[in-house]
This record gives structure tokens, sequence and C-alpha cells, in this order.
């Protein structure tokens, strides 16, 4: 009996979750932020159906997604998030940025290897920038790690010269890049 009043209460849960990402479609800003409000009190449950509807084609339903996101502060959604800083929508940029920010020290991974695989979009670097600058604002202890990797964002040299920066960041952090290929740093085909 337990066993389907598991599966019941996860479902309902579920249908909960899609029930409340679907008023973010709404114009009613109050009742939006209600239902982010709420899903924020489910927690680490919803992040999955949040992160996708950081994808969705409607603005508000992906600003909210994202708000929503980093009102948990979850860091497992640090992957998804990066990848809407390369996105044209500054406000959903911005608030997927400071997001990374509080994550701090957990959200630099995701970001270093975007980094490492899309050097030349523009948006991204703007985002990482101010990601990284705030991060090592607020933290004293990465401020030497990160400053070249902040220098080189900042630069309007070509954006490749950021990589070995990017590079001996993750190495002094101690994150792994297994995932990318040195042949993907450097262009190569």
């Amino acid at each position: 009996m337990s066993e389907r009043s598991e599966c019941t209460c996860e479902e309902k849960l579920d249908a909960a979750i899609e029930s409340l990402i679907y008023v973010f479609s709404s114009r009613d800003g109050l009742m939006r932020k209600s239902a982010r409000e709420a899903l924020v009190v489910i927690g680490r449950p919803a992040i999955p159906s949040l992160i996708q509807a950081l994808a969705d084609k409607n603005k508000n339903v992906r600003w909210e997604s994202a708000k929503a996101l980093e009102e948990i502060g979850d860091p497992s959604a640090a992957q998804a998030l990066v990848a809407r800083l390369k996105q044209d929508n500054f406000g959903i940029r911005w608030i997927a940025a400071e997001s990374l920010v509080k994550f701090g020290k957990d959200g630099l991974r995701p970001l270093f290897l975007e980094l490492l695989q899309n050097p030349d979009s523009g948006f991204l670097r703007d985002g990482a920038h101010h990601v990284l600058y705030s991060i090592a604002g607020k933290d004293p202890s990465l401020q030497g790690i990160l400053s070249p990797v902040i220098d080189g964002l900042g630069a309007v040299s070509g954006a490749k010269d950021v990589v070995p920066y990017i590079q001996a960041a993750l190495e002094a952090l101690d994150i792994e890049a297994e995932s990318v290929e040195e042949d993907e740093l450097l262009g190569d085909s």
C-alpha cells in the first residue's frame, strides 16, 4: 500500500510543479511571483522541470524559471544557467549570472567549460566576467585565481587569449576539465 501512496504523491507533486510552471506564462506578475515562491518552497524536486522550462519560447517562463532556480540556490542547475548566459534576452542573462554568483565556487566548473568551448561568445564572456568578478569580490581566497581570467575576459584582444587563464584556474581550483579536448580548445578539427 505504501508503494502506491508514494507513487501517487510523486505524481501529484510532478503535476503541481507543472501547473505552477504553467502559471509563469500568465501576464499577471503577482500570479507568476506566487507560483515562483511555491516552487522555491518545493525546492529540489522542482529543479528538473525548471531547467526544462528555461528553454520555453515564452520569455516570462524562462525568466521566472531562472529566478526560481536562483532562489532555490542549488548548484545542480549551474550548467543549465550557464547556457542561458548566451541568450539575447538581457534579463534572463542577468538572472542566470546572479544565480551563478550565488553558487560561488560550485558554479565555476560549468562556467569555465562553457567558456573553453565558446570563447568567442560576447554575451557569455560578459556574463562570465560579471560572475567571476562578483565571486572574487565575495571570496578573497579566489581573487588570485580568478583575476587573470577576469582581466582576460575584459581585454579587447582575441577571445582565445583567455583560454590559458581558464585552464590555469581550473587546475588551481582542482577542477577536472576532462570533457574538453585540447583540439577543441585550440579550434582544430
